[in-house]
């Protein structure tokens, strides 16, 4: 898992592990994309569930992925591609509540019985513009998803951050 991928995964993990996470990004990230991550991460934590917008480097890692069995150079642009989509707005720490968003998909964390992420359970966005609090709804949807998924591996939501 690299930046932005994977939230739902580590956002409960410790300090070192999110760091680790942080340092795989290419090209790396800079000091204020580092702390918005930070930030993006404890509001996955405080919502139980991951939000992410679509970005045009999104749309275009989308449209690659398409092409990978008949282009050859769709694995190259692929590559390329994360590395935008890591330093763009793609995963969201906090929804205003002004005007329509479109979400690109919601992701919330199924724990086992020592409070360790072994599974999310994620829906897509809909293809269609939400306001903030369809958006949250929704995303409480899943929530109570993984919260059943948890409850019936025997598992525990963590309280905070490890």
């Amino acid at each position: 898992l690299i930046p932005p991928f994977g939230a739902s995964f580590i956002a409960w993990s410790t300090d070192e592990e999110i760091t680790n996470w942080l340092h795989r990004a290419r090209p790396a990230l800079d000091d204020a994309e580092v702390s918005r991550y930070r930030i993006a991460l404890e509001a996955v934590r405080e919502r139980g569930f991951s939000i992410t917008v679509p970005s045009d480097p999104q749309l275009r890692f989308a449209a690659a992925l398409e092409r990978i069995g008949d282009d050859p150079t769709a694995q190259e642009q692929i590559n390329e591609i994360l590395g935008e989509i890591a330093h763009s707005d793609y995963l969201t720490a906090e929804l205003t509540p002004t005007g329509p968003i479109r979400v690109t998909q919601l992701s919330s964390p199924v724990f086992d019985a020592a409070g360790h992420v072994v599974s999310s359970i994620m829906a897509m966005g809909p293809d269609r513009e939400l306001t903030t609090d369809e958006a949250m709804a929704l995303g409480r949807l899943v929530l109570d998803a993984s919260t059943r998924a948890t409850q019936s591996l025997g598992g525990q939501r963590p309280d905070r951050l490890r």
